[in-house]
């Protein structure tokens, strides 16, 4: 994915396999890799991201394959508060990698570095 610019009024959800990140007011970078895990390089700004594990332990696994007759309808948790805990914040200068088993782990990426290879050049 192209580095993105997501101006104060306007905001974006982006989601992977393994992440939902939110962001407004920010330029930012989503990779994801061939093992699903996902990178977030923010260039300017904030971004929030929880991953994808803590959305499936709240809405319960989903399920897949043939489909089938349901039972009856059952009774659904209400809306919830979501807490700052299950989301991670990460801002300008940090990068935050989010695994396939759920686990994250987050820092600050060498910008000069970054900024050697010709599409992020490009890009940003």
């Amino acid at each position: 994915m192209r580095a993105v610019v997501v101006s104060d009024k306007e905001s974006v959800i982006v989601q992977t396999p393994t992440a939902t990140a939110g962001i407004r007011g920010s330029v930012f970078r989503v990779d994801v890799e061939n093992d699903s895990s996902t990178d977030v390089l923010v260039y300017q700004g904030t971004v929030v991201v929880r991953p994808e594990a803590l959305n499936q332990r709240d809405a319960g696994r989903r399920q897949t394959g043939k489909r089938q007759e349901l039972e009856g309808p059952e009774g659904i948790e209400g809306p919830r508060e979501v807490t700052l805990e299950d989301w991670i914040t990460i801002v300008a200068g940090q990068q935050l990698r989010v695994d396939r088993s759920g686990s994250f782990s987050a820092w600050h990426f060498d910008r000069k570095r970054d900024a050697e290879n010709r599409w992020v050049n490009y890009n940003t």
